[in-house]
């Protein structure tokens, strides 16, 4: 009999029935659906903003009805060590010897695990470390046994932001300004905190997804109280676009938000030309093994040519061309928006994982690769957002604080300029 029979004849590789294929995003639906609690780990590295990301979000949660409580273990691990009568200076936490550090950090989640088994029907973020960079070593930020029982996660999160801000942070901080943190070592550790956060999740059968500090001011609050909407990546060109370019895609993300849990990356900040070989790996790695994997459909937006076709035309005053010359370059330029390498790529990876992809290409020329990858093109944002609410019903009546928007456009003092009606759309 072979062993790939009908069900019930297997003996070696028994088939599941439909009732038992639950993917681990199903199983989590589900448990919110049935009204039980939700605890959620959120890592980050140090520098990163997480703490000020997830009061914010707890500050959007209870002004919709809904709450979480914040569970810090750096703040249990430093009354471990109160409660104990050790005594050590903070900063040197990490150069502890791993034993004892494992072991305050064992009786500080217990601590935790106590407050969460006590309080039952409440929500709980855990903020945590999946690993440490200290001396160029990696340190473990977690002990494994704490996820057993009351403490397992029924979602893991990882919050980023960009790496020069990361390496500004630390270096003005006493624990960590002689660790010479560098935009490329912080990078690294950014890479093995989500790297980290992942094994994580795959290790007790969760969800994961990665959060950049900015420009996702409901993300969190989506995924803890809204995980039946779809998970979306908003692919937009990073390198070649200006500010002057992001208008649209600002006003439809406003609108976005309110519909599903987005990732946005221009809340990473990546910083242009200039970058070298390690940071446009990281770059691919973090947008196609992470943005892109972890969310259900991408919705690209090809912003218009006119910033490029705007650099063009300096280039050409720059260059002394005839004006038949740039009346050519121009109008083949403005045959459509300029194309991005990397939100095609993005496309490309998420047509070929099986998500849904959508494309905002405002121009009746498109190149047949745009179009393979797309399972719709929209030439408006307008058109994209109706063709949303039909399919995945309207935007919640989610009620956005104004400081939690202007958080979200106003990365590291650079103010955004938010789109017309941001707070009432």
């Amino acid at each position: 009999m072979s062993m790939f029979g009908d069900n019930g004849d297997n003996e070696i590789v028994p088939l599941l029935s439909d009732e038992d294929v639950l993917d681990k995003r199903s199983e989590y639906t589900q448990k919110r659906h049935d009204g039980k609690r939700v605890i959620a780990w959120v890592t980050g590295v140090s520098g990163c903003g997480r703490r000020e990301y997830v009061k914010l979000q707890q500050q959007l949660t209870r002004a919709n009805g809904e709450h979480f409580e914040v569970l810090d273990g750096a703040y249990f691990m430093r009354k471990t060590v109160k409660d104990s009568g050790m005594s050590m200076n903070w900063d040197n936490i990490l150069d502890v010897r791993m034993d004892t550090l494992q072991d305050i950090r064992r009786k500080a989640y217990r601590e935790m695990a106590d407050i969460i088994r006590d309080n039952g029907d409440v929500d709980f973020a855990v903020l945590s470390h999946g690993v440490f960079d200290w001396h160029n070593m990696v340190i473990p930020g977690y002990d494994p046994s704490t996820f057993e029982g009351d403490m397992k996660p029924d979602i893991c999160i990882n919050v980023m932001d960009n790496e020069e801000f990361v390496s500004q942070e630390l270096n003005r901080r006493t624990q960590w300004k002689d660790q010479g943190m560098t935009p490329e070592r912080a990078m690294r550790w950014l890479s093995e905190e989500f790297n980290e956060t992942k094994n994580m999740a795959d290790r007790v059968g969760v969800p994961w997804y990665v959060i950049t500090r900015y420009m996702a001011p409901t993300t969190m609050y989506m995924l803890l109280y809204h995980p039946e909407r779809p998970w979306v990546y908003y692919a937009q060109q990073m390198t070649h676009a200006d500010d002057d370019a992001y208008d649209e895609a600002d006003a439809l993300f406003c609108k976005l938000v309110r519909m599903f849990a987005v990732t946005n990356p221009k809340g990473y900040e990546i910083l242009g030309y200039g970058m070298n070989d390690s940071t446009c790996y990281f770059t691919d790695h973090r947008d196609t093994q992470g943005f892109v994997q972890q969310n259900d459909m991408t919705i690209a937006f090809h912003q218009n040519a006119d910033g490029y076709n705007r650099r063009l035309r300096d280039f050409a005053d720059r260059h002394g061309l005839e004006p038949e010359a740039a009346e050519e370059l121009m109008a083949l330029a403005g045959r459509g928006p300029a194309p991005s390498a990397g939100v095609m790529a993005e496309l490309s990876d998420a047509r070929g994982s099986g998500k849904d992809t959508y494309t905002i290409w405002p121009s009746d020329y498109f190149s047949p690769f745009i179009r393979s990858k797309s399972k719709r093109i929209f030439k408006t944002p307008d058109e994209c957002m109706e063709f949303l609410v039909e399919e995945y019903g309207p935007p919640l009546g989610i009620q956005i604080p104004k400081h939690v928007m202007d958080d979200a456009f106003c990365p590291h003092g650079r103010k955004r300029i938010l789109p017309p009606n941001a707070y009432s759309l």
